[in-house]
């Protein structure tokens, strides 16, 4: 079984479920998604697929009024899964660069590289990537300060 879901951009997820016995009647089915999102999603489309045979249903709105029927899915946010966030530093000091700090958190996995990329949405704001160092210990243990201007 397989199932997409669209987020408020052109994001999609796949959730699939592995090989399941279904009985007549409601089932209850647990879908997987590699992605550690949160968030309101809508059902794009949903696929049963019974050896060579599939069951495709695609929700393609037919009039304005159609987008009112969707079903939405929340999916509430995993405090176990991989995080990462950038965060204002605890200490400001007023007459230095400004700063922010990157917090990345492993959650229940274990991760010996990353890799991360950084997009800056206003083209006005730079960050300076090459003055960025590893801060180890406090409270921003394996965070990655950058400068902000």
């Amino acid at each position: 079984m397989r199932a997409c879901l669209s987020g408020k951009d052109i994001e999609q997820l796949w959730f699939t479920s592995g090989q399941v016995t279904l009985k007549p009647g409601e089932n209850r089915v647990e879908l997987y998604c590699p992605m550690p999102v949160s968030g309101l999603w809508t059902v794009e489309s949903t696929q049963v697929r019974f050896a060579i045979v599939a069951f495709h249903y695609l929700w393609i709105p037919s009039r304005i009024t159609d987008s009112d029927n969707r079903v939405l899915v929340r999916i509430p946010r995993d405090p176990l899964s991989v995080d990462a966030e950038v965060v204002l530093p605890l200490d400001l000091k007023l007459d230095s660069q400004p700063v922010v700090h990157l917090q990345f958190r492993t959650g229940r996995n274990v991760v010996s590289k990353a890799v991360v990329g950084l997009r800056v949405p206003d083209d006005e704001l730079m960050l300076g990537l090459r003055d960025a160092k590893l801060v180890s210990g406090g409270p921003y243990y394996g965070a990655v300060g950058a400068p902000s201007c």
